[in-house]
């Protein structure tokens, strides 16, 4: 559950930053290219990945560390996606690879 509102804080973060007109945006993929066209959808699809992920963090941790567990994820997530996107280091399949074994981590422990 952790790390499915960890996943969905990181697609708001990643719809939010890719409608944003000062990023230095890359159009690699046909989901970045259709993003960044219709800002209004995009936005509106962040705000609900980060609700969900509100919610969800809420649900397992409580109200008050709950809140406070969301905003930290949200700040470590903002500032990795803002430095490390326009390098280009990690690829999509990184990003697969790395919630596919966090998320077996978490079933198993």
């Amino acid at each position: 559950m952790i790390t499915s509102s960890i996943l969905f804080i990181f697609l708001g973060s990643f719809m939010m930053y890719n409608t944003s007109r000062t990023a230095l945006l890359s159009t690699n993929l046909s989901i970045e290219k259709w993003v960044q066209n219709n800002h209004l959808i995009s936005k509106t699809i962040g705000l609900s990945f980060f609700i969900m992920a509100s919610i969800m963090i809420i649900i397992a941790f409580g109200l008050t560390s709950g809140i406070l567990f969301w905003f930290v994820s949200l700040i470590l997530i903002l500032g990795l996606l803002v430095i490390v996107s326009p390098l280009k280091i990690i690829t999509y399949k990184h990003i697969i690879v790395l919630f596919s074994a966090l998320f077996i981590l978490e079933l198993l422990f």
